[in-house]
């Protein structure tokens, strides 16, 4: 049986995978990432911000009773609880910061979602054009019935295209976790690379079809 035909197929889905590989590496370079701190939403306080304030004044209350009348252990007391005060309002804070940037990644996972939507719905598009297409062909191409059937049953749909995003929130957690807007922009790459070995495993399995039908 003549498989000739085959390599228009072939050629178109070398072109389609370039061409989206293109789009993965446009947008994905160009996701949004803040690049100063006052552009990220930070909370202003928390349970122990707030309870960081509340043993500071509390302590500075005490600190000064125990001055006035003279009590070593309340003055103790007070100074030991304004320590923890502080304490506390500085892991308030830490806590808030790492807040912020995780939400930083929340914006960026959206904007991936959405570039994988796209180039799932232009993917999922074109494998099934390609299918019909191909199916149409091997009909009206040489050769017997039995062949013919055969190789109708190998054009299976592999119109899919996933994504492990819990290897790209990986990749984004492991970079805010340097609590560093720089690193976050600079692993928007791997992002990209994490995208485009997905369109890889995609391409291969429609790339699977053709070969089998030319083994045939």
């Amino acid at each position: 049986m003549d498989t000739t035909y085959l390599e228009k197929y072939n050629d178109a889905l070398n072109r389609q995978k370039l061409q989206l590989e293109s789009y993965i590496s446009t947008n994905t370079g160009s996701v949004p990432v803040p690049t100063e701190m006052s552009e990220v939403k930070t909370g202003k306080k928390n349970f122990l911000t707030d309870s960081g304030w509340v043993f500071i004044v509390l302590g500075a209350l005490a600190f000064v009773a125990g001055l006035v009348i003279g009590t070593d252990g309340l003055w103790i007391a007070g100074a030991i609880a304004i320590t923890s005060g502080i304490y506390c309002i500085i892991k308030g804070r830490r806590q808030l910061r790492r807040e912020a940037f995780s939400g930083v990644v929340d914006d960026i996972v959206g904007s991936v979602d959405r570039i994988i939507a796209d180039v799932s719905r232009t993917w999922t598009g074109f494998v099934r054009a390609q299918n019909q297409a191909l199916r149409s062909d091997i009909v009206t191409n040489d050769g017997d019935t039995a062949a013919k059937v055969a190789e109708l049953g190998k054009v299976t749909e592999t119109a899919w295209y996933h994504v492990d995003m819990e290897k790209v929130r990986g990749t984004l957690d492991e970079a805010a976790a340097k609590e560093n807007l720089a690193a976050l922009h600079s692993c928007l790459p791997k992002v990209g690379k994490i995208l485009t070995a997905s369109l890889d495993t995609a391409a291969h399995a429609q790339s699977d079809i053709y070969a089998s039908l030319t083994a045939s």
